[in-house]
C-alpha cells in the first residue's frame, strides 16, 4: 500500500478503476432487492426504482464515482492532500464498497449531501463573514436529514465548526438554524397541503426516534464481524492523527476538528438509527478525510498502510462470498 501511494498519479487512478471493478462485479451478479422504510421520504423519490434493482445498484455506483472526483477536489483545494496523488480516493473506494452498502438506500443519498456541505465549512474562514458558508452547509445538512431522519444530530455540526474557527454569536446560531430548517418547513407544508401532516410527521418521529426495536441485528455473522474488525482497525489511525495535528498549521488542524467533530456526531446517530450496516457507510467520508491527512507520513506510519490493505483484503472476500 505505501509503494501504491507513491507510484504515479495516473497508475493510482488506474488502480482505483481496478479496485471499483474487481468490488463491484459482485453486486451486478448477485443483484439484491431495494427496501425502503415504509412513506418515507426517500420512498416518495425514488420508489421507482424498486421494482428495478439493477438500476439501483447504478445509481449507487454513479454516487460513488461523483463522491470520489468530489472529495478530490475538497481535499486538494484545502490543502488535505496533494495534487499529484488519488490514494486517499482509493482508500474511500475500499470503505465505501464493503459488503453492506449493496443497495441505493437513502443513506447514500445523505453521504453524498454531507460531502457537499464539508467544503462551505471548510471555507468559513476565509469569507468575509462567513454567512454564506454556514447557510449552504446548514441547508444541505437540512437536506440530508430529510432523506435520513436519524441524522437529526448533525444540524450540530456547522455551530461546531463556528465555534472552532471563532466566537460563536446569536446571529450566527439562527443562521445556521434558519438554513436546516427551510427545507422543514417546505416539507411539512407540503405535507400539510396534502393533508398528511400526521402521518408525515409520525414517520419522521419513527426514523428519528432511539429505539432498540429500531436496530437492524443481522444474523450473519461475517458481517459483524467485518464491522467489529473496521472500527478495531481505526483506532491506531485516529491516535496518530491526534498526535500529529499538534504540530501542523492552524487552519489545517482546525478542519480536521471539523471532520472529527462529523465522526462524532455520526457516532451518536448510531443510537437513533434503525440499520447499523447501512449507518457505517456514513462513517466512510471523515474516516477517509482522516486517513488522507496522513497521507504523507504513511511511509514513517507502516500500521496505517497494513491496516489500509487489511481493509481491502477483508471487503474483496466479502464481496465475493456474498455471491454465494
Amino acid at each position: 500500500m505505501i509503494k501504491l501511494s507513491k507510484a504515479d498519479f495516473h497508475i493510482q487512478v488506474l488502480v482505483a478503476i481496478i479496485a471499483i471493478v474487481i468490488l463491484w462485479i459482485p453486486l451486478f451478479i448477485h443483484i439484491k432487492p431495494i427496501t425502503f422504510y415504509p412513506h418515507s421520504f426517500f420512498e416518495e423519490c425514488f420508489g421507482w426504482i424498486q421494482t428495478i434493482p439493477f438500476m439501483g445498484i447504478i445509481l449507487t455506483l454513479s454516487v460513488m464515482v461523483s463522491s470520489l472526483i468530489i472529495l478530490y477536489k475538497i481535499l486538494v483545494n484545502n490543502h488535505l492532500q496533494s495534487a499529484n496523488t488519488f490514494f486517499p480516493e482509493i482508500i474511500f473506494i475500499v470503505l465505501m464498497s464493503d459488503i453492506f452498502t449493496v443497495q441505493f438506500s437513502a443513506e447514500i443519498i445523505s453521504g453524498f449531501l454531507l460531502l457537499l456541505a464539508l467544503q462551505p465549512l471548510f471555507n468559513f474562514k476565509e469569507e468575509k463573514s462567513g454567512d454564506h458558508s454556514i447557510f449552504l452547509s446548514s441547508f444541505l445538512i437540512g437536506i440530508a436529514t430529510l432523506f435520513q431522519p436519524s441524522l437529526w444530530l448533525c444540524f450540530l455540526l456547522p455551530l461546531m465548526t463556528i465555534s472552532i474557527f471563532e466566537t460563536l454569536t446569536f446571529r450566527k446560531i439562527m443562521l445556521s438554524l434558519l438554513g436546516f430548517i427551510l427545507i422543514w418547513i417546505w416539507f411539512f407544508s407540503i405535507a400539510f397541503l396534502t393533508d398528511s401532516l400526521n402521518t408525515s410527521w409520525q414517520i419522521v418521529v419513527d426514523q428519528a426516534s432511539f429505539s432498540m426495536q429500531q436496530f437492524h441485528f443481522t444474523t450473519n455473522i461475517w458481517s459483524w464481524s467485518v464491522m467489529i474488525l473496521e472500527i478495531v482497525l481505526f483506532f491506531p489511525i485516529i491516535i496518530i492523527e491526534l498526535q500529529h495535528s499538534k504540530k501542523d498549521l492552524v487552519i489545517s488542524r482546525r478542519r480536521i476538528y471539523v471532520v472529527v467533530s462529523l465522526l462524532i456526531l455520526l457516532m451518536s446517530c448510531l443510537l437513533t438509527t434503525q440499520n447499523l450496516s447501512l449507518h457505517q457507510s456514513l462513517l466512510c467520508l471523515p474516516a477517509t478525510i482522516l486517513i488522507s491527512y496522513l497521507y504523507e507520513y504513511l511511509t514513517k506510519v507502516k500500521m496505517v498502510g497494513f491496516c489500509i490493505f487489511l481493509l481491502f483484503l477483508i471487503n474483496f472476500i466479502g464481496r465475493w462470498l456474498a455471491i454465494f
